[in-house]
C-alpha cells in the first residue's frame, strides 16, 4: 500500500489519499519538478494483474491525446512496483451525482451551462477518434472554485478501431444512462455518447434518470434502456426539446456532439435553438452493417456495469464476475455474466456519425426538430476573447472568426460565414494564415485543410447554401497560441 511521502517515478511526491475503491487509490500529490499539485492513480495491489495493468495504462494512452479545458488532463503514465500508473490534473470538486444529492435537481440553466462544457470536452474527444462509453453524473466533475466542469474516468473509453483488455461479449457502461443499441449489445459509438449525456442532463434536471431511479434493479434498468423506454420528461422548455433530441431511439436521428454543444449553449444563454433543415433518409437504402463488437475494457467509474449479453437478453442464471469501488465518485462497479437465448440472432445498428463525413445521416426525431449548424442574421453580435472579420471576398460572403475558448498550448475558435448580398450564395471557402505557427487539428461544420501555415475550411454538404442576408457556422479545435486576429477571407461558389 503507498504511503503518504512516498515518491513515485522519482518525481512525484504523494501527499494524502483523496480516494479509495476495490480498485485502486487516487493520491492527491506533488509533482516536484513542476511544482505542481498533481493526482495520482493507482492499482490495488489485490487486483494488479497483466489485464489491470494493460487498462491502466490503456486508459493513460487514450487520456492523453486528449486535451481540453474541460476534461481533467493526464499528464503522464509512469510505472511504480511494476505497474502502470496516471498522474493527472487535480481538481478539488465535487462530482454532478454528488450535487444532485446534496441539492437535488438543478435549475435548467445551470443544467445547459454544465452539458455545454461537458459536449464540448466530448465534441473534440469524438474529433480525436475516442468514444468515452461511460458519460454519466458521476464522471463529470464541478470545481469547488469557480464552478468548472470538467469531464472525467477515460477508463472504459476506447479509441475508434482499438481493441481493448477483455471479453469482447460484454456491455460497459452505467445500467440508468445507456443509449438503447449499447443496452442491447451492440457496440458504442459517439452518437451512444450523446444519448448518455443526454440521460445525463435529464437526470440533473428531472432528479432521476430516464429508465428509473438508481436504486432500482439494474437489470430492470438494462432491459428498459434497451426497450428505450424513457420516462417522459416533467419540465418544459428548450432543454426539454434539447433533450428529446439527444435521447432519440435511433442513433442516426440523434445530433453528433458539435451539434448538441451548440444546441446546450444556445439554451444555456436562452437563445433561440437551430431551425429544422435535414432531410429524411432515401427511401429504401439498406441498413449500415454491424460493426464488429469491441472489447470491453476494464470496469471504472461510479456505477458501471459490465453485462455480457446479446440482442435478446435473458435473466435466469446470474454469476457475480466481480464487484470494485469507484476510484472518484465512491460508486459501485458491478460486473454480471448474463445468459441469452438461444434463438439470438443479433441485431445491426446504423455507424456513428463521422465528424468528417461531408453528408451528415439524415434524421428525423419525435419531435420533428432537426439538426443543422446555427444560423443567424448577419447583426447578431457574437462575443469573444478576440474576434476578426474579413470583408466581402469577390464571390460575395464574409466570414468572422471567434475564439471562444483558450487553454495551455491549445483554443478552440468559430467561424460565422454570412451572405451580405441579395442572392443566395451556393458554396464558400474561408481561409487565413496561421501566422503565430499554429495548427487547426480539427474541425466541425467544414472541411479542414491546412498546408504551408494557410488554413482552409470550406463549406459540407448540408451547410454551403446560405439564403440572402443568412448565415452559417463552422468550428475549430487549434494546438499553440490562438490567433490574434488574423485577416480571414471568403470565397463564395
Amino acid at each position: 500500500m503507498p504511503h503518504a511521502g512516498e515518491l513515485i517515478a522519482g518525481r512525484y511526491r504523494l501527499e494524502s489519499l483523496v480516494g479509495q475503491g476495490a480498485m485502486g487509490v487516487v493520491w492527491r500529490g506533488r509533482d516536484e519538478e513542476q511544482d505542481r499539485v498533481i493526482a495520482v492513480k493507482l492499482l490495488e495491489e489485490s487486483v494488479r494483474s497483466a489485464d489491470s495493468s494493460a487498462w491502466i495504462a490503456r486508459e493513460g494512452r487514450i487520456a492523453t491525446r486528449l486535451r481540453h479545458p474541460n476534461a481533467i488532463t493526464v499528464h503522464d503514465v509512469v510505472e511504480h512496483d511494476g505497474t502502470p500508473c496516471l498522474v493527472m490534473e487535480y481538481l478539488p470538486s465535487h462530482s454532478l451525482g454528488a450535487l444532485l444529492d446534496e441539492r437535488g435537481p438543478l435549475p435548467p440553466g445551470e443544467v445547459a451551462r454544465i452539458g455545454g462544457l461537458v459536449a464540448s470536452a466530448l465534441t473534440a474527444a469524438h474529433q480525436a477518434g475516442i468514444v468515452h462509453r461511460d458519460v454519466t453524473p458521476y464522471n463529470i466533475l464541478i470545481s469547488h472554485d469557480d464552478g468548472d466542469v470538467k469531464i472525467t474516468d477515460f477508463g472504459v473509453a476506447r479509441a475508434v478501431g482499438e481493441g481493448t483488455v477483455t471479453d469482447a461479449r460484454q456491455v460497459v457502461g452505467t445500467p440508468a444512462f445507456l443509449a438503447p443499441e449499447v443496452a442491447s449489445g451492440e457496440s458504442a459509438s459517439h452518437a451512444s455518447d450523446v444519448f448518455s449525456l443526454g440521460s445525463t442532463l435529464y437526470t440533473a434536471v428531472e432528479g432521476h434518470p430516464p429508465f428509473g431511479r438508481l436504486e432500482d434493479n439494474p437489470y430492470a434498468l438494462l432491459r428498459r434502456a434497451a426497450k428505450g423506454e424513457v420516462t417522459p420528461p416533467r419540465t418544459t422548455g428548450p432543454l426539454a426539446d434539447v433533450l428529446v433530441l439527444l435521447m432519440a431511439r435511433e442513433p442516426d436521428h440523434r445530433p453528433t456532439m458539435a451539434q448538441a454543444r451548440q444546441m446546450l449553449q444556445a439554451t444555456a444563454e436562452g437563445k433561440p435553438l437551430p431551425p429544422a433543415a435535414r432531410t429524411l433518409p432515401a427511401p429504401g437504402a439498406p441498413p449500415a452493417p454491424a460493426p464488429t463488437p469491441p472489447a470491453a475494457a476494464a470496469p471504472q467509474g461510479g456505477r458501471t456495469m459490465m453485462l455480457a449479453v446479446r440482442r435478446q437478453l435473458s435473466l435466469r442464471p446470474m454469476a457475480w464476475a466481480g464487484i470494485a469501488g469507484a476510484l472518484l465518485a465512491g460508486g459501485v462497479v458491478l460486473g454480471f455474466a448474463l445468459s441469452t437465448t438461444s434463438d439470438d440472432k443479433g441485431a445491426s445498428t446504423q455507424a456513428a456519425p463521422d465528424p468528417s463525413s461531408s453528408e451528415p445521416p439524415t434524421t428525423t426525431t419525435a419531435y420533428s426538430r432537426q439538426i443543422t449548424p446555427r444560423v443567424s442574421t448577419p447583426t447578431e453580435t457574437e462575443e469573444s476573447e478576440e474576434e476578426s472579420q474579413a470583408p466581402s471576398g469577390p464571390g460575395g460572403c464574409e466570414a468572422t472568426l471567434t475564439i471562444t475558448n483558450s487553454w495551455p498550448n491549445g483554443f478552440q475558435g468559430e467561424v460565422v460565414v454570412r451572405n451580405p448580398g441579395g442572392a443566395p450564395v451556393s458554396g464558400w471557402t474561408v481561409s487565413w494564415t496561421a501566422t503565430g505557427g499554429e495548427t487547426i487539428s480539427s474541425s466541425w461544420n467544414g472541411k479542414l485543410n491546412q498546408n504551408s501555415g494557410t488554413v482552409v475550411v470550406s463549406n459540407e454538404g448540408y451547410n454551403g447554401t446560405i439564403q440572402a442576408g443568412g448565415s452559417t457556422n463552422f468550428g475549430f479545435n487549434g494546438a499553440g497560441e490562438p490567433p490574434a486576429s488574423p485577416a480571414v477571407s471568403c470565397t463564395a461558389g
